[in-house]
């Protein structure tokens, strides 16, 4: 399985392309955004509730509107992000 390292500050995403679909983590928070398993969706900090289902896009959109989540914020608002990719 393909495997991608990116370094935005103290933020990295590893993303993940296989056979059943894709996945970004973005660590070290692991929110997760992925459709391996249904459609896309993201995965809120560990014990803080269920995946929440996103507006489906391409794995090179959702980096790039994490990126720009990152940059400008200097760190990951899961709320904030997770209504970016609505």
């Amino acid at each position: 399985m393909p495997k991608r390292k990116d370094l935005l500050g103290w933020i990295q995403l590893i993303e993940r392309r296989g056979p059943r679909g894709w996945n970004i983590m973005i660590m070290p928070q692991e929110i997760r955004v992925d459709n391996f398993h249904g459609p896309l969706h993201i995965h809120p900090p560990r014990d803080e509730g269920d995946p929440e289902p996103i507006t489906e896009r391409s794995m090179d959109s959702v980096r790039e509107i994490v990126r720009a989540h990152a940059e400008r914020r200097q760190t990951i608002v899961y709320k904030e992000l997770l209504e970016e990719l609505r």
